[in-house]
């Protein structure tokens, strides 16, 4: 099988993200086992879990939690969620810190009494007899599974925390508190049953046959969530959490350790990853497993370390100094050789100081190696060069196989190093000049040593007095650079400003100012005194005014001019009176006088006399539109309705002779300018005997309904009509008719 270790430059994270772990669930056992649990080389089946579904997540550390794992399993005694509303219990859910927080939960369901965790509790050196008539597990979580390895060895990484830390610290034979877990081992094919006949511990105090618990890994008790005191019982093993040095919930947990068993190459055997309350269901305990830890190889793990650098696979030459530390897995009692193979632009042999090695070899108990790394320089600035190892270890449960662990090392031309303090300081008295500069370096390998010839050896000094301060900054590859920054007081020059020249503008229109400065020290700062800010500005008075501006140095000097904006104002007025019929004399009384005119009539016709007359041709109300100007363009408007109405023209006859002679036999109205029109005439009795509504009829002097004549006599008409106006008339009066 192959495995490849991914190195990159170390990543620093400030601010916004908060350290943390998290939890989340919803895998089913097997996926926690098969994807989250196991690395290469063991192969598991027969997955079971048994106990509260919020007891089993996946756990996730941000960067700065310090927990020393990213991802993995997580088994609790509590819950892996915040404010879990299945579980009842006294305060906090969930693994995610600070310290001072409570993560005691009642699982509901709760699984009690595991036997084989009283089993080993009993291993623990655990007094259960004072529990007789209770429970001595409870809130139980147990995932199981079979496997068969591919190697001759087991191993994972777990940290173990718990709430119980450091108030129930005691003597497990006077009855304190020990919430328990447990990683039980045991054989199932025949050969591994008389390996493990019943199940083992593989939870052990590194380098001890002792269990891990809180009464094996301590800092001694201590109540109410302080600092322990000691004595100290394995504390290198042991991280005290009162003050929240990890940010997790627990108040203590272990450092990462190693679970470890032998094993005998391709046979079956089972484990149970278990945990539980002790004595009670509150204060919680978790467990932590690194994600794909759980392995059966002999291969290798490498970790890379450079001493400065831009990061710990990055070697720069002629410079920098690393290690690779090289752990192996496998039975430790037997030796183990690893070959090593390289590929890349770099030549393991030239570019370094020390060849590499064609191969390592493992004594018999020896766990780790370590070779030391170095790149010459070779005067060619060739860009980055990369070299690719392999450590290729035998693998198998024939040794006919092959596990590769890969690392790739970085070698860097030593960047060139450069350092800029500033631009020079130049003030009018030594308050100004005496300010901080700070030498920033670029190019390099930091981290930075500065040396002032003034004495201070920090990268930001505060100038004191005139003079030249020079910085020499040093980085790790020994390389110098110099930057030199002057101070010095100055004669203050003369200051002047002048303004734009004073200007005439219609109201309202922008007009854009700028003020020119001439001398002056340092950066002139301008003050208007409208408030405005910026050069050059720009304004829409409605009214004239005086604006100022103020010219200030870093000197203190200042200087000012004004500027005069006259607003002129103009306003269109008339007025008209109708001079003859139909004709309008109208008067131009804006102001001021003489401004250029346009007149609108309203009936299509226009002037551009000053003040014109107009002749309408029809009666109606008329919009005059009456627009002036002057010389720098403002105008202004002003309509008027101007109302004009031709009088109608009447003539009634008074009397008509409809003998048939040809000679005033008819009767007509004769009416102009008029509209609506409308005739009625009655006899004296006042009956109706003709009518019309069209001003054109005639009356020959019949009956309107059969046209039979009527006699001479004396006839009552009424006219309604409407004028162009609108206006509506009427008129009444007597004809004669006469036979």
């Amino acid at each position: 099988m192959k495995r490849s270790l991914i190195l990159a430059p170390l990543i620093f994270l400030c601010g916004l993200v908060q350290a943390q772990v998290t939890a989340s669930g919803g895998l089913t056992p097997t996926q926690y086992v098969n994807n989250v649990l196991l690395g290469g080389g063991v192969t598991a089946f027969n997955v079971t879990f048994t106990g509260y579904a919020n007891g089993i997540g996946t756990f996730t550390a941000t960067p700065g939690t310090s927990l020393g794992f990213s991802s993995g399993l997580y088994l609790t005694s509590g819950s892996i969620f915040q404010n879990d509303v299945n579980g009842g219990g006294l305060g906090f859910d969930g693994p995610m810190g600070p310290a001072d927080q409570l993560q005691s939960v009642s699982q509901n369901p709760s699984i009690v009494d595991d036997y084989d965790l009283h089993a080993a509790l009993v291993d623990m050196g655990y007094d259960t007899t004072f529990m007789v008539g209770t429970n001595i597990t409870y809130d139980v979580n147990v995932l199981e599974f079979d496997f068969i390895p591919t190697t001759d060895s087991i191993s994972f990484r777990y940290i173990f925390a718990s709430e119980e830390y450091n108030d129930y610290v005691a003597d497990p034979a006077t009855g304190g508190y020990n919430d328990i877990f447990a990683f039980l081992l045991r054989g199932v094919s025949p050969a591994a049953a008389a390996q493990y006949p019943a199940y083992e511990n593989i939870a052990r105090v590194p380098n001890t046959n002792v269990p891990v618990s809180i009464f094996s890994v301590n800092n001694g008790y201590s109540p109410f969530g302080v600092l322990g005191p000691g004595p100290c019982i394995n504390c290198a093993y042991y991280t005290d959490n009162a003050f929240n040095v990890v940010d997790v919930v627990y108040d203590g947990l272990t450092t990462v350790l190693t679970a470890r068993a032998a094993v005998i190459c391709g046979e079956t055997y089972h484990i149970k990853l278990s945990i539980a309350d002790v004595g009670d269901p509150i204060l919680d305990s978790g467990v932590f497993i690194e994600g794909g830890s759980f392995t059966s190889s002999a291969g290798v793990t490498v970790i890379p370390h450079v001493d400065f650098g831009p990061s710990d696979t990055s070697l720069v030459e002629n410079c920098n100094q690393g290690t690779l530390t090289v752990t192996r897995g496998g039975d430790l009692n037997v030796p183990l050789n690893v070959s090593l193979i390289y590929s890349g632009s770099a030549d393991p042999n030239a570019d370094f100081t020390t060849a590499l090695p064609p191969s390592i070899t493992f004594a018999a108990g020896q766990n780790t190696l370590q070779f030391n790394l170095a790149a010459d320089e070779d005067g060619v600035n060739e860009g980055t060069e990369h070299v690719t190892i392999g450590f290729i270890t035998a693998s198998g449960c024939a040794g006919n196989t092959f596990d590769t662990t890969f690392i790739t090392l970085s070698i860097i031309d030593k960047p060139a190093l450069s350092v800029n303090a500033g631009a020079d300081i130049a003030g009018c008295n030594a308050a100004q000049i005496n300010q901080n500069i700070t030498a920033v370096p670029s190019g390099g390998i930091g981290p930075y040593g500065y040396n002032w010839n003034t004495g201070p050896t920090t990268a930001t000094i505060t100038v004191n007095g005139e003079g030249d301060y020079i910085v020499t900054v040093q980085d790790q590859c020994l390389q110098t650079a110099t930057d030199t920054v002057t101070a010095s007081i100055v004669v203050p020059q003369p200051l002047d400003v002048t303004l734009s020249p004073d200007q005439s503008i219609c109201a309202g229109n922008p007009v854009t100012l700028t003020a020119t400065v001439i001398g002056g020290n340092g950066t002139v700062n301008l003050s208007w005194s409208n408030g405005a800010s910026g050069n050059p500005i720009t304004i829409s008075p409605q009214n004239s005014i005086t604006l100022t501006v103020t010219a200030q140095d870093a000197c203190g000097l200042t200087a000012t001019d004004h500027v005069a904006i006259t607003v002129i104002d103009v306003s269109a007025e008339f007025s008209y009176g109708f001079i003859s019929e139909g004709t309008a004399a109208f008067s131009n009384e804006s102001s001021p006088a003489g401004l250029s005119s346009s007149w609108d009539f309203g009936d299509g016709f226009s002037s551009t006399e000053y003040s014109p007359t107009h002749t309408y041709q029809v009666s109606g109300v008329f919009p005059v539109t009456l627009t002036v100007s002057n010389a720098l363009g403002c105008t202004d408007q002003v309509t008027r309705m101007v109302q004009f109405s031709i009088p109608s023209m009447i003539f009634i006859p008074n009397a008509f002779t409809p003998n048939g002679d040809g000679m005033n036999d008819d009767w007509r109205v004769s009416m102009s300018y008029i509209k609506n029109f409308s005739l009625l005439v009655f006899d004296r009795w006042g009956e109706k005997v003709f009518q019309s509504e069209d001003l054109y009829d005639r009356w020959e002097g019949t009956w309107f309904n059969n046209g039979k004549p009527l006699k001479s006599d004396h006839y009552v008409y009424r006219i309604q009509y409407t004028e162009l106006n609108g206006d509506t008339r009427e008129l009444i009066g007597s004809v004669s008719l006469i036979r």
